[in-house]
């Protein structure tokens, strides 16, 4: 992917902001060339799974990227794409990019089956490799996915953490800020469904007695969203987030605390907010999109206030958020799983590359590119089961589906293919 030199020009139109940033031209992921075949599979024995060939185990869109990772170092250069109702081969397609893997330890592979389009359910095979598990595809998976945490999150009671309550809600109300249509009720007086989910989210944060950054920076950015159908509820919003935040200020000034000052800088446009925006940002540079760190929510406020900004430090912020997501996709390009992560694979990593398709997410509303789509759609991927450690986190019993959340990235995703902007 390309590096892109950032000029001094106005975004406001792109993500609703006063400061000045660049939008790069839209990249174009080349597509793996195969023919697609349809022909019986020869008569064989019952294939059996034995963990060579990973795929995404919940299934793909339709209309999506779809890869296919092989392990181990074999011989074999082309693999098959069997319709597990037939048995009929349906695609075959070239093994790519063996390389022996230093992160995990193994070789491994590609495989691109993009073209298989067609709704129905389908295994991969490659000799020497074995089967993978069998998977769906379908044109309503994003949506499905969709629902499905969403009714999770609906069944779900009991106290939580405040950081993840605080991440929950913040996710789903990114989630209706710019993908909003997805979440229009009928009537519009009612407030619509999502946002419901996240009230419930910040009711435990005003229940609580702890005070933290997080918690602060998302009880403020409830505020506006919330005024239109609960404006009591909204008051003890604003009202609750600038006491804590008061409380907060002999804290040492960290990232936790810069999104905190820029949400209720954006709300409120007070000075002592400011203030202490100024301070972080001539220390340091925010990064981090989840509960371990939270610098792009607060760089995201600041970029999106209407009140009076700083021109420079808006250049510098939106130049950080391409030069990162640059280098999320440049990474995940020449990753042998397809992902970005400089550290050996760990099953703990889930929630640092839910923040990478966050970012890329956030990106791809402020310029549209097919690179930053294929990204997400990578991360995403290997978080439901194409890893090493074949796990599929995106399931009610796993720990990170329980306390993060997808919704984001999921409507970002089905925003992306009811869009002409990265249809081929």
């Amino acid at each position: 992917m390309k590096r892109y030199k950032v000029l001094p020009i106005v975004c406001a139109a792109m993500i609703y902001t006063g400061c000045s940033g660049i939008l790069p031209a839209a990249q174009e992921t080349a597509v793996i060339q195969e023919e697609p075949a349809a022909e019986p599979a020869e008569e064989s024995e019952e294939p059996v799974y034995e963990g060579n060939i990973l795929s995404n185990s919940i299934g793909y869109e339709t209309e999506a990227q779809k890869l296919v990772i092989f392990r181990g170092d074999h011989q074999t250069e082309t693999f098959e794409v069997v319709d597990c109702k037939t048995e009929e081969t349906v695609y075959r397609g070239t093994i790519l990019e063996k390389e022996y893997n230093l992160k995990s330890e193994e070789f491994t592979a590609y495989g691109d089956f993009s073209k298989v389009s067609e709704a129905g359910e389908y295994y991969i095979k490659a000799e020497d490799y074995g089967v993978s598990r069998p998977f769906v595809i379908s044109d309503t998976q994003y949506s499905e996915l969709l629902d499905q945490q969403i009714s999770y999150f609906q069944k779900q009671s009991g106290r939580e953490e405040d950081a993840d309550a605080a991440i929950k809600a913040a996710d789903i109300m990114l989630a209706y800020t710019y993908f909003k249509s997805q979440y229009t009720e009928e009537d519009a007086e009612e407030m619509p469904v999502i946002l419901q989910e996240a009230q419930k989210e910040l009711q435990e944060l005003l229940a609580s007695k702890k005070t933290s950054g997080v918690k602060t920076a998302t009880l403020a950015m409830a505020v506006n969203l919330f005024s239109p159908y609960d404006q009591e509820f909204s008051t003890e919003c604003q009202t609750r987030a600038e006491e804590d935040f008061s409380a907060l200020k002999e804290e040492q000034i960290v990232d936790e605390m810069y999104w905190a000052a820029a949400e209720l800088y954006k709300l409120t446009g007070k000075s002592e907010y400011a203030a202490v925006i100024d301070y972080y940002l001539e220390r340091k540079e925010p990064r981090g999109f989840g509960k371990t760190a939270v610098g792009y929510y607060g760089t995201l406020a600041y970029l999106t206030t209407t009140y009076r900004t700083d021109v420079d430090q808006c250049t510098k912020l939106m130049e950080q958020l391409f030069d990162d997501a640059i280098d999320i996709v440049e990474q995940s390009s020449a990753d042998g799983y397809k992902i970005s992560h400089d550290d050996p694979y760990q099953e703990d990593d889930a929630e640092l590359l839910l923040q990478n398709a966050r970012l890329l997410t956030l990106m791809n509303v402020i310029s549209k590119s097919k690179d930053y789509v294929l990204g997400v759609e990578n991360h995403l991927d290997y978080l439901c089961g194409r890893n090493p450690f074949e796990i599929c986190y995106f399931n009610e019993e796993n720990q990170i589906y329980q306390t993060e959340s997808y919704i984001f990235i999921l409507s970002g995703l089905k925003d992306s293919y009811e869009s002409e902007e990265v249809k081929e």
